[in-house]
């Protein structure tokens, strides 16, 4: 049960949750009664069709928490079809599977403590105060669209908290840095911060706006891709530069 974030089973409770609340709707407002206007028929086919998708969302749900470490894959693509069929509610459960996910795949990498990241030779931090741009932004127009009855609005809102949360969780964080023979990075929004050697960490792509590293483990590996956008810190470009000579030295020595 520790291997899951506790978002998954708070996400699985709201959907539930939500079933048990449009079961009782149903019945209080439709049920009892023999007859009801046009409109009122409309909703209840609405909610008829809602609470179809909520349990097959349930059910994909727990076969989700099931096979997600031995199949990440299908899991993956379980989660993102759950989480469709019950946005904006079904969000918080795909945001703890990510957690979830990003926790056991770097699991054979020791955590960095941020609190030793002044010992860093090199280290560039998240750029949060975009991140917060973008949340509120987000959260902003999804309350507007939301307010006119587009049903977009929830989503976008949803996406705002989620960067606002992120922008909180992520500040002073190291994205990426550098100690010896070591890299320190957070290799996702979702993920915490680890250390690897030097020579474990391949350079795939890397270019004005990306870089893309694969961290080689003992018996798998993970591709990291991150935006040279997210970084904050003194002289970023300069520091990348370290860093890509670093690890191509390394490379080329391998």
């Amino acid at each position: 049960m520790k291997r899951y974030n506790k978002l998954v089973w708070l996400g699985m409770l709201i959907v539930f949750l939500e079933v048990l609340a449009i079961q009782w709707y149903t019945y209080k407002f439709f049920r009892r009664y023999s007859y009801y206007e046009y409109q009122e028929s409309m909703l209840e086919q609405i909610l008829s069709i809602v609470l179809i998708l909520c349990i097959v969302a349930i059910i994909l749900q727990a076969i989700t928490v099931f096979v997600m470490f031995k199949y990440p894959k299908s899991a993956m693509a379980l989660a993102y079809v759950s989480t469709f069929f019950t946005l904006p509610m079904g969000f918080v459960f795909f945001v703890g599977f990510l957690f979830t996910r990003e926790k056991f795949a770097y699991r054979e990498l020791v955590e960095f403590d941020n609190d030793e990241q002044d010992k860093l030779e090199i280290k560039l931090l998240f750029n949060t105060s975009k991140l917060m741009s973008l949340g509120v932004l987000f959260a902003v127009l999804g309350v507007v669209l939301v307010l006119l009855g587009i049903g977009m609005g929830t989503l976008l809102l949803s996406l705002g908290i989620l960067n606002i949360i992120h922008a909180k969780r992520l500040k002073n964080v190291v994205s990426l840095g550098l100690q010896g023979e070591e890299l320190v990075i957070t290799p996702s929004l979702y993920s915490a911060t680890y250390r690897i050697p030097v020579k474990n960490v391949h350079v795939l792509k890397d270019n004005k706006r990306i870089m893309k590293l694969c961290l080689s483990m003992s018996d798998s590996y993970e591709n990291s891709t991150l935006q040279k956008a997210q970084f904050a810190g003194d002289s970023v470009s300069t520091a990348l530069d370290v860093i890509m000579i670093t690890l191509t030295r390394k490379a080329i020595k391998n």
